[in-house]
């Protein structure tokens, strides 16, 4: 009887171990199906219902770090402070992990919650965490400080770091340059002395040959400084940006050194066009306009890269900048462009014309068809090109091509509206923003510029006065969202609660100066109106705001 009663809790343990078992293994698949769904509705951009399936999934299991790692990065994603407790909690559940500790001080940091993680940090520091004693810690406790603003806290936990780990090359470099940052150079030998140590380092080799020469040239002594310089230099061997760095430090000491040096580099270097573009554009942002053009043009010049892309990018660069534009009808003429053809399309009229502002509006077919069919990375490759050598009317036909094929990229609507403005080209900056709201109509940003271009061109009044009024009521502290409403409160004939709602701003824009100047017109003010645009120059502004001030008439008395 007892034998079988035995057999009979053993056969019952087993089935309910099965039965957990299965249970487990149940609710295990239901929570990996709600965290799938999750990233699906992150994906699809449904927050409320990501948020639920999260919540969910966590009910299930509230301590699976899978779980709440997944709960983290996507209420992090859209920039929900709950993610906070999902960070801590993967921290207080992996106490000796340092990079969940670190995820959790890092996000803090990112919600504007610095002296929560620093005090996070210390009460650690203080007590019995298994991470307190290493060199990882005391990094993070100077990335905190560096967050901070405190250069003497950071230094500090830099310089624990490099005590208890002096063999991590990361930490020697990053005391280092702390260092330099705050400490006098004349107290600066031992950092000299240490960098001089991880110049034996590969990995750091780089960083640490240029923080060196840097404090060198900074303390003003050429024989430490050449002496550095000619050591990287060996060093840079098959490196041609260690030998860069050093030939800048010739560059500073002697201009026939430099010389010198630089035919050495060019000589072993001339067949490698990589290495020949890097001198080429370290020629280029020390403005050596004339040495790029007399290596290209001299007669007898040995090297064929030189009327190759992209080394003859930087020759065409340097003959633009410096208007040697017979020079380059010449030169161009040689160069084989195959590989180029965005940048070799921008040139047909400078070669053409000979003359930067008849070439403006010459007829540039080549560019056209070139940008009916460029794909967007070489439409972003061009774009800094038509920048910097001032083709006005390409950067912005590549701009509109970018928005065209990325309605996204928010960079590329802030550089043509910038663009607009400098044009003082109101409609094109109101069609602009037309588009960019279509695409990012949650951005209250763009709606308040909306507001105030349309307010000013008296378009869309209703809308606009909507728009103002809601971004206003929905952050009152945004100086931006407070001129706008002031000056919806203008045209609604109601100045005085805008000169009501600008005296918060303690130092008013030229917008606020502008509705300020406004105001004091429609209640027939005009001393003062002159008063607040003293010595504005109303030229910076846009057609349309000038009159809009300027025409303004004041409001009947028994308005």
């Amino acid at each position: 009887m007892r034998k079988k009663l035995i057999i009979t809790i053993v056969i019952l343990a087993v089935i309910v171990a099965g039965l957990w078992s299965i249970l487990g293994w149940y609710k295990g698949e239901q929570q990996a199906d709600l965290l799938r769904q999750a990233q699906v509705d992150y994906e699809a951009g449904h927050r409320d219902w990501m948020i639920d399936r999260l919540r969910e999934a966590l009910a299930l299991a509230p301590n699976n770090l899978e779980a709440l790692a997944t709960q983290a990065r996507l209420l992090d994603a859209v920039d929900d402070p709950a993610c906070l407790n999902a960070y801590r909690r993967l921290s207080e559940l992996q106490p000796a992990d340092q990079e969940a500790l670190t995820a959790w001080l890092a996000a803090l940091v990112r919600y504007e919650r610095t002296s929560e993680a620093i005090e996070v940090y210390e009460q650690m520091a203080g007590g019995k965490s298994p991470l307190a004693p290493t060199a990882g810690f005391s990094r993070l406790g100077a990335n905190l400080a560096g967050s901070a603003g405190d250069t003497a806290a950071q230094l500090r936990y830099l310089r624990e770091a490099y005590q208890r780990d002096p063999e991590d090359v990361e930490t020697g470099l990053g005391l280092s340059l702390a260092e330099a940052q705050s400490l006098p150079v004349a107290e600066l030998a031992p950092t000299q002395a240490r960098l001089a140590k991880l110049l034996d380092r590969p990995e750091v080799r780089t960083q640490a040959a240029a923080l060196l020469l840097a404090i060198e040239a900074q303390a003003g002594d050429q024989a430490a400084l050449q002496a550095s310089a000619e050591h990287i230099w060996e060093l840079g061997y098959d490196d041609v940006e260690l030998r860069l760095l050093a030939l800048d430090a010739f560059y500073q000491i002697d201009r026939e050194l430099f010389e010198k040096k630089l035919a050495l580099l060019l000589d072993r270097e001339q067949r490698d066009n990589e290495s020949l573009t890097a001198i080429f554009d370290w020629l280029l942002a020390h403005e050596e306009y004339d040495t790029i053009i007399r290596m290209a043009t001299e007669e007898g010049a040995s090297m064929g890269n030189l009327k190759r892309p992209p080394v003859a990018n930087r020759v065409v660069e340097a003959m633009i900048l410096t208007d040697q534009l017979k020079a380059l009808r010449r030169y161009n003429a040689g160069v084989a462009w195959t590989g180029a053809e965005g940048f070799a399309s921008l040139l047909p009229p400078l070669v053409s014309t000979l003359d930067r502002e008849k070439a403006r509006d010459f007829p540039n077919p080549s560019f056209t068809r070139w940008l009916a069919v460029a794909t967007l990375p070489q439409l972003r490759e061009i774009l800094p090109v038509t920048e910097r050598l001032d083709f006005p009317a390409e950067r912005a036909a590549i701009l509109q091509e970018i928005i065209r094929d990325d309605p996204w990229d928010r960079e590329a609507y802030r550089q043509l509206y910038a663009m607009r403005s400098a044009e003082r080209d109101s409609l094109g900056m109101l069609k602009l923003l037309q588009e960019e709201r279509a695409n990012f109509p949650q951005d209250r940003e763009i709606a308040d510029e909306y507001a105030w271009i349309t307010l000013v061109l008296n378009v869309d009044r209703r809308g606009s006065e909507q728009i103002a009024k809601l971004n206003f009521s929905s952050d009152p502290t945004d100086p931006e969202f407070r001129v706008t409403w002031a000056l919806a409160q203008c045209l609604s004939k109601d100045p005085t609660a805008a000169l009501k709602t600008l005296e918060p701003l303690k130092e008013p824009g030229v917008r606020a100066r502008l509705v300020k100047a406004l105001a004091y017109r429609l209640l027939d003010d005009k001393a003062a109106s002159d008063e607040v645009l003293a010595g504005e120059d109303m030229a910076n502004l846009l057609p349309d705001e000038r009159r809009l001030v300027l025409e303004s008439r004041p409001l009947p008395k028994d308005d």
